[in-house]
């Protein structure tokens, strides 16, 4: 009598198929919203690297217009780095920024490449040349534009 109540007290172990079915939904589910989030990054990376271009250049008009003093924004696309000059090329080295992205062109608003690659922003009134700043990383693409009547600087 006693072993016929220990067999129907033996407790069942290991996982039923719909459990196991479940975890494996749940596993999947995370990995894509992480796969999807690192995917992200680098369009988040190539734009983060845009607005430090945008807030360097606009900086620079904001010098030119308040020292009355001509400031130049030279960009290296070799080595993915650019100066920010008071005066001329030749002039004070204000700041130095390395892109984390590729820095692919300067081109004029019809697409022709600008050699030197470089903005210049006068004084008074902050007026510049018309150019565009092309940026690349990780498939994403950014461009900003500088417009050179108001020294106005976007991302487009």
């Amino acid at each position: 009598m006693l072993k016929a109540r220990e067999s129907k007290i033996r407790l069942k172990t290991g996982f039923t198929l719909i459990e196991l079915i479940i975890v494996i939904v749940i596993i999947a589910v995370i990995t894509t919203a992480g796969l999807v989030s690192f995917s992200s990054i680098s369009s988040r990376r190539v734009e983060a690297e845009a607005r430090k271009v945008i807030s360097d250049l606009s900086w620079a008009r904001k010098e030119a217009v308040s020292r009355h003093k001509k400031y130049t924004v030279d960009f290296d696309t070799n080595n993915n780095v650019y100066d920010v000059y008071e005066g001329d090329t030749s002039g004070i080295l204000v700041k130095r920024q390395n892109l984390d992205v590729d820095l692919v062109s300067i081109t004029d608003f019809s697409g022709t490449s600008i050699l030197p690659a470089r903005v210049t922003f006068n004084y008074p009134l902050g007026t510049a040349q018309d150019r565009i700043v092309n940026l690349s990383g990780g498939g994403k693409t950014r461009a900003v534009k500088v417009f050179g009547e108001t020294g106005y600087v976007r991302m487009e």
